[in-house]
């Protein structure tokens, strides 16, 4: 009874959606840019309730819903909030990530550690909601001691009913005060905390920002890094006393810790190994790592998937094309293989499973589709619909189709570009173009729903999105392919795409735009400044555009410490010895060879890259005579987080494209 309830209110908060593929733009821009009607959810520890995020007439609520047809559905309103994570603690508690933006907020260890300006910072917290009471607490939210810090949101795992979580805190009393990183036991009913474990840092030493612990709840491991060697540091509890791990290697280049068995014995963590990312086990009783898992020959493990309170590993992830997961743990395989045994050809992840692993939420997909969620008993083998991600595109008919092909580039690299077909169209149909590389650049793009590429597609243009060099997931020499490559070959490979495309009669090559988001807004950029007679548009989303500044900001902002200011380095060039290779391939610095018309939007708040980057393009363009738009999206970061300014960015880029590419 209550899954249909839960069906059925998916579909109440449907929109109506007017069939075929001429909507309006902003209608469009509404339907892929609007919040899903059903996102992250999670099974209580016995299985029997499960919470969600989802929306009813402009709101967004986080909903409790019993799976078992008790009545009693409660939900909280969350408008406004940027949701980055939600799970079960047990059966009474939901812990939910809330990131909001600030700026201007001064960090005062003592002598150089930490001491800092934090601004135009994106700050994280960790906040539980009771579920007998509907109520919220902030995780430490009053806790006097601490200091100000931009992730307030790390979870270790539990003991004695309390929440565990690392944090900064000036201590010691007496004297001059201690900055001290603790492990606090956090009562989730009312936020205050505890301590639990504290090691006090001097103000030269390497600070720990990470605490591990068994299914106990005991400290077991922790982690230092020096942002200054860009180097860290696994730590054992040896009887009390802490002891560097003699085969621990520098994991920044593939990731540090990324769970830990629940007995205690072993960590597990991303590395290097045979030139691919793949998961390693190191023995806390100071053994040598060993091999765990990996992924298929030429790809990397993209991630490691733990159990969100055990904080134990149970499989882990990577693509070929579509993301993949497979698993370590036998009751999750078997999930995971009785729905791939039904739904063949589909896109499978298992999201969320109760204590005892019996029951688990599986999302599954086709190519471009949102997709919807199923609920999976493993001993009885049933599985029942739960509802559908973003029934709303599905019922207007909008669902594109993503396909993968592979081409070859001018120095004779194979890459893969995944392609959106608009719906209805047959891949051989000859489509205006949108070209739509990635962010990062050490992203990837898949099979999986894109909602930038679903929106233009929508339109009707056909949208092409390649894995230029020094995307991920192909393993350590590709991605490093693309250090010091901004405009020069990832570019290329960029443009090669394109250069396929029309080969094979599948692209009009005199309508073609270039757009994108961050590392693909400069991409885009780049595109419309260093090949100007491929592109009757260029759109950039919060774009990177004059890499010797960018360079030089990140440093400014960064102290020494920092690895944010070490990759960027590496990936762009060292603005000091490399000024005049980056002005070379700043977009910024070359307006005058743009010909074709510019749009240029940017969130207020992205702290990743500052808004200055397009003010800089947009006065370099207007100063050059050149047709441009600077669009500022007020209140919003750099992910677009909040639906309200995707659905604007959205109307704008519609707008844009259709202006300048006509009708399909």
């Amino acid at each position: 009874m209550m899954l249909r309830l839960l069906t059925a209110l998916a579909a109440a908060i449907t929109l109506s959606a007017a069939s075929g593929a001429s909507e309006s733009i902003s209608r469009l821009a509404a339907l892929f840019g609007q919040d899903a009607d059903l996102t992250f959810p999670a099974l209580s520890a016995d299985g029997s309730r499960i919470a969600f995020i989802t929306r009813n007439e402009g709101r967004s609520l986080l909903v409790v819903m019993s799976l078992e047809g008790d009545p009693g559905t409660r939900s909280v309103d969350i408008t406004g909030n940027k949701i980055r994570d939600l799970f079960w603690m047990d059966d009474r508690f939901v812990l939910t990530t809330i990131s909001t933006f600030s700026a201007n907020v001064q960090v005062g260890g003592p002598g150089n550690l930490f001491e800092q300006w934090l601004s135009d910072t994106e700050y994280f917290a960790l906040f539980a909601l009771d579920t007998t009471t509907m109520q919220t607490a902030q995780m430490l939210g009053r806790e006097p001691s601490l200091l100000p810090q931009s992730l307030l949101a790390s979870f270790s795992g539990v003991r004695d009913g309390r929440v565990l979580m690392p944090a900064y805190r000036l201590g010691g009393g007496g004297g001059r005060p201690m900055l001290e990183s603790t492990l606090f036991g956090v009562d989730p009913a009312s936020g205050t905390g505890r301590v639990f474990e504290t090691a006090r840092l001097r103000s030269a030493e390497i600070p720990i920002t990470h605490w591990f612990v068994d299914a106990r709840g005991t400290a077991v491991a922790r982690l230092r890094f020096d942002n200054a060697n860009d180097r860290s540091t696994l730590e054992l509890n040896q009887g009390g006393n802490w002891r560097a791990h003699p085969h621990w290697e520098n994991m920044s280049p593939a990731g540090g810790v990324s769970g830990v068995d629940a007995d205690g014995s072993g960590v597990y963590s991303l590395r290097w190994s045979g030139g691919f990312r793949t998961v390693a086990r190191y023995p806390l009783d100071g053994g040598e790592p060993h091999g765990a898992m990996s992924a298929p020959p030429g790809r990397d493990v993209s991630g490691v998937i733990i159990d969100p309170v055990r904080r134990t590993p149970v499989g882990a992830a990577y693509i070929d094309g579509a993301p993949r997961q497979f698993f370590l743990d036998a009751d999750l395989a078997a999930i995971h293989d009785m729905v791939a045994a039904r739904a063949p050809g589909l896109i499978i992840h298992v999201t969320s499973w109760n204590a005892a692993r019996t029951r688990a939420l599986v999302h599954i997909a086709g190519p471009g589709e949102a997709g919807s969620f199923l609920l999976v008993d493993r001993p009885s083998g049933e599985i029942a619909p739960i509802g559908e991600v973003r029934p709303a595109i599905t019922d207007a008919g909008l669902v594109s189709t993503r396909r993968l092909i592979t081409y070859r580039t001018r120095d004779g690299n194979t890459l893969e570009a995944i392609i959106t077909d608009p719906p209805g169209a047959t891949p051989d149909d000859v489509r205006p173009l949108v070209l739509l590389p990635h962010g990062g650049p050490a992203s990837q793009d898949h099979l999986g729903e894109d909602y930038i590429a679903g929106f233009i597609a929508a339109l009707g243009y056909r949208v092409a999105q390649p894995n230029f060099r020094g995307s991920e997931g192909y393993g350590r020499a590709f991605e490093r392919a693309g250090w010091g490559e901004w405009g020069g070959k990832m570019q290329d490979d960029v443009t090669d795409a394109l250069t396929h495309l029309v080969a094979e009669g599948v692209a009009d090559p005199a309508r073609v735009c270039i757009a994108g988001t961050s590392y693909g807004g400069y991409s885009a950029l780049a595109g419309a400044a260093f090949t100007p007679d491929l592109y009757r548009c260029a759109a950039a989303i919060a774009p990177v555009t004059d890499l010797w500044v960018f360079a030089g900001d990140i440093g400014a902002r960064s102290s020494r410490r920092s690895v944010a200011r070490d990759y960027w380095r590496n990936s762009i060039g060292d603005p000091t010895r490399e000024r005049a290779m980056l002005e070379a391939r700043s977009p910024a610095r070359h307006a005058a060879q743009v010909q074709a018309p510019v749009l240029l939007i940017h969130p207020v708040e992205d702290t990743v890259v500052p808004i200055s980057q397009s003010e800089l393009m947009q006065r370099a363009l207007s100063g050059a005579g050149k047709d441009v738009r600077l669009v500022r999206l007020e209140g919003e970061d750099h992910w677009l987080s909040l639906p309200e300014t995707r659905i604007a960015m959205l109307e704008e880029l519609g707008v844009f494209l259709t202006t300048h590419l006509g009708a399909p």
